[in-house]
């Protein structure tokens, strides 16, 4: 069992050479990438698929998973921004925790427990065991209305706690910390034609382009097309420890793989 879960540690590593959170986040070594997607400036998901750079959705996990954690790099030439957040497994079905789309029925509007956050991006609440998470992810309209109740949030604004329509196609993918009152990562808009997608890392400051408002959330933003780089991970830690290889092979494997990443986000930041 050991040398197995070694073989397929290593062989999720290799297959998410690209995942540019490897160099970035600490304790990451037991976790295994499903998904990898360069978010586009104006996706259509609600019909076209997603095209993910990497998906191993269809890759049973002995013993399921404990942990999932999302991971978004924006970048746009001159700054570079990442924020990765873990926090308990909310899904054992690994085709249900990627963009929420009409086609992978997934709608999670859900409180999220022993989060892990780490960023450069100034101003976040960083830190572990964080239990005042809360995730909207769904491909419907929203409105400003509170969701969840018990967790706070400005009924006037989009913002945290929100409430989807069950409708229509404006869409959502955020994570936040209600506790702190603050958004982590926001990306929306993606299903249908909006102009331009909206992404965020932290709390969105500046008033929207469709309303005089300034939603924290980004919704309205219409900012995607500011960033040349746009980068989301999906990564799971198994139930079943993975066994790390010796620190030697690690070192190596570690070299190689943000060797990668460099040469990859410098591609994508041209």
């Amino acid at each position: 069992m050991k040398y197995t879960l070694l073989f397929f540690s290593l062989f999720f590593l290799l297959a998410s050479a690209y995942g540019a959170a490897i160099s970035d986040v600490a304790g990451i070594a037991q976790y295994m990438q499903i998904y990898q997607l360069n978010l586009p400036d104006n996706a259509l998901f609600a019909t076209e698929a997603v095209p993910y750079g990497i998906n191993n959705s269809g890759n049973a996990i002995a013993g399921g998973i404990s942990r999932i954690a999302y991971y978004l790099e924006l970048g746009n030439g001159i700054q570079r921004q990442w924020i990765w957040v873990s926090m308990n497994a909310f899904s054992q079905d690994l085709t249900k925790i990627g963009l929420p789309t009409y086609a992978s029925g997934a709608v999670w509007q859900i409180t999220v427990s022993n989060m892990n956050i780490q960023t450069n991006v100034s101003g976040i609440t960083t830190g572990s065991n964080i239990n005042t998470g809360n995730i909207e992810f769904w491909p419907y309209n929203y409105g400003t209305g509170l969701g969840v109740s018990g967790i706070g949030g400005n009924s006037g604004t989009y913002d945290f706690n929100d409430t989807h329509s069950g409708s229509a196609n404006y869409s959502s993918m955020q994570i936040h910390n209600y506790g702190a009152g603050q958004v982590l990562l926001a990306y929306n808009s993606w299903g249908a034609d909006y102009n331009y997608d909206d992404v965020g890392i932290g709390n969105n400051t500046l008033s929207n382009v469709v309303t005089s408002y300034t939603n924290s959330d980004w919704t309205f933003s219409r900012n995607a097309a500011n960033y040349t780089l746009k980068n989301l991970e999906v990564w799971v830690e198994p139930t079943i420890p993975l066994a790390v290889p010796e620190p030697a092979t690690w070192l190596f494997l570690m070299i190689f793989l943000s060797f990668a990443n460099i040469l990859k986000r410098r591609t994508d930041l041209n």
